[in-house]
């Protein structure tokens, strides 16, 4: 491990458990005072530790790798394929068998030579053959691969199967000088007791006792408990008969006639077998004695033959018998292996049910391993969430403006902000530390009673407060509950307000300093709420109606002591105010002031606009009263003056259309006369002055036309006929007309020709061109004179150029009136023109506009 656990290559996994979860918690933060320096290589510190303000934190690298885990090795299943277990002053708290019981534990979690680490005061003990040395002074330990540690289930029977076989010994041993009477039984035991050996079932020997080398002797080979081949030669076939005859009747059963030779001599032995139950298994204490002599029976045989003839009937009794039990035993063993065999069978079915049960339960546990594979990999993604959420989280918290401060059940310190270290000038190291124990910054509170409170009611607690150092905080604390609705203690917040607190000072002085400049105002202003509720008025509006901010502050306004605008109108407008769209809305009502200084019915116009601040719920709304009664007044004497000039201006069109009519008369007697005049005139000079009367003839009939047409367009005589026609048809006409007129001034006279039509009245476009035509002719010296059309659109627009005096600017916005004449011109200018000053270049003097297509 000389790099960190992701570069390196290497997977491995780490299990650090203890019965404590404190002890784990903290362990899980991995945190370390700063002097570890003087233990720790610079390089390890680079690789392993990050520099924090609590001290140096293993990295999270290396704490990834790492499964912390609450387990007691004395009662929960072990860890299972270690490669190396690090276990150290732990044993030495242990009793000897728990330690014994620890270590075989430590051998079955570890792998084929795995090692085992203790501490310098700890062992192995007994267990010497499961593990095998590698330091004895460090206390490192390889898994012996020969040792094994032998079941508990299986050492526990063992033990309560030595208990029940062997004799219970006293728990203690008193050690006291025997008595005489014990000295006295001890030796009539010794002469008297027969020689007698505890077996079991299966022959094998539990104790013995008295003299029973007499009639056993030490097997050659390995040592064994089975007790026929330690029997001397004549006894095992009388043995095996008393033994079998005990069991089956559970009697004692004697047996006599086995033959022994000792020193030489041929000795009878009888055989007792008697059933000794204990703890639930079948034992048998069997006991040898020697059987008297019998006496000599004189008989025709010799004694010797007697002796072998009787040795032998014995000798075929005892076979006989012993055949016969034999048989039995053996009749008893055939139905045995029946039932046997049928139990096998039963036990064969059962092996291949069962064998089908673990092949489907082996199944189970493959699906079931392959859900928890799945299920890792879905916690371990579900880790990496968690771990980039608590990341995100930290940095959110660091990168937070609001001091936070998190309180435990105690109220002591478990984490805090950059922000809250400024505020409560506390470090890294201070927590776990009770709130109580540091100095309250905040100024006129008891930050400690008020955290108490809301731990004990569960209820936030919100309020402005100060700092020594005149900082504005919004305190906010409230109780810490986790995702099930637990409490685990109290997060106190502080939300800097300084910068707000002086807006709304200056906010205080702005609206101080605005309602001074309402107040200065002559008409009546007044602010709603979207409740319609006064907020504020203005002081014109007090005195306009005569009312005080104590009846009018939050109340209706027809509810106020203006009274008077409690009106049927007023209310309407109210009502269309609280539900429009919020868009300026106006309105004229009527008010009846006949008891205050403005006397009589007062006519006003009320105006709304909806004001908006930040929030929706800070809407108001201004409404203002305008006193219009005097410009009502007025208006009523303009509309009458306006009837009567209206009046005196058709008595004028009448009298200037009888005059236009009488004046026609001579009018045409003169143009008579001249034409008969010039007829006969030869003198040039006379023929030269009577050119100049005709010229004046033309202009009378021009303004007598022209008066004519006025008084019948304002009489609405005259109705314009529109028709479409080509404008070329008007424009030669004109071109022949002014030809002659044009070349008597010495002027350049050009039409444009256009092929354009236009939807209009022939006869009045015709007056109105030759009129701009006429006038451009008249008062144009010399130079030029140009008539046209250009399209503008669907327009088109007839213009007039000339290089004449052209028309003060001043003068312009006069021209259109009627007979209007410029100042040092001769002749009106009744027609709708526009005239530009001359300049070098021809420029636009006349000009109007008809739709064209």
């Amino acid at each position: 491990m000389r790099s960190s656990p992701r570069k390196s290559g290497v997977k491995f996994q780490i299990f650090a458990s203890d019965i404590s979860e404190e002890a784990l918690a903290f362990a899980r933060e991995g945190v370390y005072p700063e002097s570890i320096r003087g233990d720790v290589s610079a390089e390890q510190l680079r690789l392993f530790f990050t520099l924090e303000e609590r001290g140096y934190q293993v990295s999270r690298q290396l704490r990834d790798v790492i499964v912390f885990t609450v387990h007691d090795l004395l009662v929960d299943p072990p860890f299972s394929r270690l490669d190396l277990i690090s276990c150290r002053n732990l044993l030495i708290y242990l009793q000897p068998e728990e330690q014994q019981k620890v270590l075989s534990l430590f051998h079955f979690g570890l792998n084929e030579t795995g090692f085992l680490f203790l501490g310098i005061s700890e062992t192995i003990g007994q267990l010497g053959g499961l593990f095998e040395p590698i330091s004895n002074t460090l206390r490192v330990y390889r898994r012996s691969a020969l040792g094994r540690a032998r079941p508990r289930v299986l050492a526990r029977e063992l033990g309560e199967r030595a208990r029940a076989l062997w004799p219970r010994l006293p728990d203690r041993v008193q050690h006291r000088a025997p008595g005489l009477g014990d000295i006295a039984q001890h030796l009539l035991l010794g002469i008297y007791a027969p020689a007698a050996v505890l077996v079991d079932r299966s022959y094998r020997a539990l104790y013995f006792f008295g003299p029973t080398d007499r009639y056993l002797r030490v097997a050659p080979g390995e040592p064994s408990q089975d007790l026929v081949p330690m029997l001397r030669e004549g006894l095992a076939s009388r043995f095996r008969s008393a033994v079998r005859q005990a069991n089956r009747e559970k009697t004692v059963i004697s047996v006599g006639g086995a033959q022994v030779r000792r020193n030489g001599d041929t000795t009878s032995v009888r055989i007792s077998a008697r059933p000794m139950p204990h703890d639930g298994e079948d034992l048998l204490l069997v006991t040898f004695e020697d059987e008297p002599e019998r006496k000599v029976v004189e008989a025709a045989e010799t004694p010797a033959e007697a002796s072998r003839v009787a040795q032998l009937e014995q000798e075929l009794d005892d076979t006989r018998k012993e055949l016969e039990s034999t048989i039995r035993e053996l009749e008893e063993s055939n139905q045995e292996f029946s039932a046997m065999n049928e139990e096998a069978l039963s036990i064969n079915e059962e092996f291949q049910s069962t064998n089908e049960e673990l092949e489907t339960s082996r199944e189970e546990l493959q699906s079931l391993n392959e859900e928890l594979t799945t299920t890792n990999t879905q916690l371990h993604e579900t880790l990496e969430r968690q771990r980039g959420t608590a990341d995100d989280l930290q940095n959110i918290l660091n990168s937070s403006d609001p001091a936070t401060l998190f309180l435990d059940d105690n109220l002591s310190i478990r984490y805090f902000t950059p922000s809250a270290a400024a505020v409560f000038k506390i470090i890294a190291s201070d927590v776990g530390r009770p709130l109580g124990d540091l100095a309250n910054p905040l100024a006129g509170i008891d930050l400690l009673g008020d955290a108490r409170a809301v731990l004990d009611k569960l209820t936030p607690l919100r309020r402005e407060v100060r700092t020594e150092a005149g900082a504005w905080y919004l305190c906010v604390i409230s109780p810490h509950r986790t995702r099930d609705n637990r409490i685990q203690g109290v997060v106190i917040t502080l939300f800097n307000i300084s910068e707000l607190k002086a807006e709304e000072e200056e906010t205080r002085a702005a609206r101080a300093y605005a309602e001074a400049i309402i107040d200065t105002i002559r008409e009546p202003l007044v602010v709603f709420d979207k409740a319609m509720r006064v907020v504020s008025a203005s002081q014109s509006f007090y005195q306009y109606f005569q009312a005080v901010p104590a009846n009018t502050i939050g109340q209706f306004l027809p509810d106020t002591d203006a009274h008077h605008l409690d009106t049927r109108a007023m209310r309407a407008f109210l009502d269309r105010i609280g539900a429009g769209d919020g868009s300026p809305q106006s309105s004229e009502i009527e008010v009846d002031l006949r008891d205050l200084p403005q006397t009589g019915r007062r006519t006003l116009v009320v105006t709304a606009v909806e004001i908006h601040n930040t929030g929706v719920a800070d809407t108001r709304i201004l409404l203002t009263f305008n006193d219009i009664t005097d410009f009502r007044d007025t208006e009523r004497q303009l509309a009458a003056a306006r009837e009567a000039a209206e009046q005196a201006n058709l008595a004028k069109s009448r009298f200037l259309a009888a005059a236009s009519h009488d004046l026609r008369q001579p009018l045409q007697t003169l143009t008579l006369l001249h034409d008969v005049l010039h007829s006969r005139l030869a003198d040039e000079k006379a023929a030269e002055l009577a050119q100049r009367a005709q010229e004046t003839l033309d202009s009378m009939s021009g303004m007598l036309d022209a008066l004519l047409d006025i008084n019948q367009l304002e009489a609405g005589a005259i109705r314009p006929d529109l028709i479409d026609f080509p404008i070329d048809v008007l424009l030669d006409k004109l071109k022949t007309q002014f030809t002659y007129h044009a070349s008597a001034r010495g002027l350049d006279w050009r039409v444009m020709p256009c092929r354009r039509a236009v939807h209009s009245d022939p006869h009045l476009l015709e007056q109105m061109v030759r009129n701009l035509v006429s006038n451009a002719i008249r008062y144009t010296a010399e130079g030029k004179v140009l008539l046209g059309c250009r399209r503008h659109g669907d327009n088109l627009r007839i213009e007039v150029w000339d290089t004449g005096v052209g028309i003060a600017e001043d003068e312009i916005p006069r021209i259109f009136g009627e007979y209007h004449q410029v100042p040092g011109q001769t002749g009106p200018w009744p027609w709708p023109c526009d005239r530009a000053a001359p300049g070098p270049i021809i420029g636009p003097s006349n000009y109007c506009a008809l739709p064209a297509f």
